[in-house]
C-alpha cells in the first residue's frame, strides 16, 4: 500500500528524509493545498511543489503576498483554471492543468505532462515525466477513507 505524508502546518515542506519513508515519495499539505514530490536525480535528492489541490483558497494570493484578488492582473485566456509548476528539466515557471482529471490511467506510460494528476475513488495518479503515450511516467499512490 502506497503512503502519502500528510501535513496540518501552514507553510510546512516535508523534508526528502520524511519522503524516502513514504514508499509512494509524495507529500500533502491540507492547510496549504500543496502537493509535494521528492524528485531524485543521480545522486541529487530534492522536494518539489508539483501542484494544488482543487479548491486550494487562497494560495494564490499567499504565494504573491497581495492584498486582495484585485490587485492581481488578469490570467491570459489560455491560462485560466491552469495552476503554476515548475519544469523538472529547466526549472522554468510552467502552466499546467489546476484540475484534477476523474479516471485510472490505462498505463504508466500514459500520455501526460509533469504535474498533471487524476483521481479514482481509490488512486490518486500523478504525472512525473512529460511525453507522449510509452514515454510519460505517471505514479500512483492508494487513497484510504479515514
Amino acid at each position: 500500500m502506497s503512503v502519502i505524508l500528510i501535513s496540518n502546518v501552514a507553510g510546512k515542506i516535508p523534508s526528502v528524509n520524511q519522503l524516502l519513508t513514504t514508499d509512494s515519495g509524495m507529500g500533502y499539505n491540507r492547510v496549504d493545498g500543496l502537493f509535494y514530490a521528492l524528485r531524485i536525480s543521480g545522486n541529487v535528492k530534492q522536494v518539489i511543489c508539483i501542484g494544488a489541490s482543487i479548491s486550494p483558497g487562497d494560495i494564490h494570493t499567499r504565494l504573491h503576498e497581495v492584498n486582495s484578488p484585485a490587485d492581481h492582473a488578469p490570467v491570459a485566456e489560455e491560462n485560466r483554471g491552469k495552476i503554476l509548476a515548475t519544469d523538472p528539466g529547466t526549472g522554468e515557471i510552467i502552466f499546467v492543468s489546476g484540475l484534477l482529471s476523474e479516471g485510472a490511467k490505462a498505463s504508466a506510460t500514459d500520455a501526460g505532462t509533469f504535474g498533471q494528476m487524476s483521481l479514482t475513488d481509490d488512486y490518486l495518479y500523478a504525472c512525473v515525466k512529460t511525453g507522449e503515450a510509452g514515454s510519460a511516467i505517471w505514479k500512483k499512490t492508494s487513497i484510504n477513507q479515514t
